[in-house]
């Protein structure tokens, strides 16, 4: 028969508890950009809601910012959540960290990726280029100083170079190499033009000197 809990016990978990959960909200994430990253990230944050102002806030590749954790989680999802999967053993505490973990990766992973063009294949929609969540590694930093282990986003949720589909993806097209590629085919078409008809013109010189007997 397992021992029943008594009220210190209660008031024991309660005030751990509480202590896990302020220890939570004081946490802070560093966030750094790959220094190879195509672009910055736009992390401005309007605190205030539709009322308030918007602070402006850009991570530039090779760079970090440090964030709250839950600003940190709105842009880059569910790790860490992913952390604490690692060692809870509470089986109900475990579920709900997964439904959770399921659904914050989807939405985070939509939230960088909603713009990508689509080919319909014959069992769905497949992708046609790489997935463009940011290339960034994450520390979570403690409340008392400490902080865990540096963890890189494109490993932990399967993207960039961890794609298993990166072999059957080809980069989309930017608009300045979409441009460069136009302007190149503009101007090899117009040589050919020119050619064709330097050619024309040679052949009809050829016939009129012909038929006027004038070489």
């Amino acid at each position: 028969m397992p021992d029943l809990l008594t009220l210190a016990d209660l008031d024991a978990n309660l005030e751990r508890q509480e202590v896990e959960e302020t220890e939570l909200q004081h946490r802070t994430v560093r966030v750094a950009l790959a220094k190879n990253a195509p672009h910055r990230i736009n992390l401005s944050w309007n605190a205030g809601g539709r009322f308030g102002t918007r602070e402006p806030l850009y991570l530039n590749p090779g760079k970090s910012v440090v964030l709250p954790l839950d600003r940190a989680s709105h842009f880059f999802g569910p790790f860490a959540w992913m952390l604490e999967l690692q060692t809870c053993t509470d089986e109900q505490r475990r579920a709900a960290l997964k439904y959770t973990i399921d659904t914050e990766s989807r939405r985070v992973l939509n939230r960088y990726d909603y713009e990508r063009p689509l080919q319909k294949g014959k069992d769905g929609y497949e992708p046609i280029g790489p997935h463009r969540f940011p290339d960034v590694t994450v520390t979570i930093l403690n409340a008392d100083g400490s902080e865990e282990e540096p963890m890189r986003l494109h490993q932990l949720y399967c993207k960039g170079e961890f794609d298993p589909l990166k072999d059957q993806l080809v980069p989309r097209e930017t608009i300045e190499a979409r441009e460069k590629r136009h302007d190149s085919e503009v101007a090899s078409l117009k040589r050919q033009l020119e050619t064709e008809t330097a050619k024309a013109l040679g052949m009809v010189k050829g016939v009129v000197a012909a038929a006027t007997g004038k070489v």
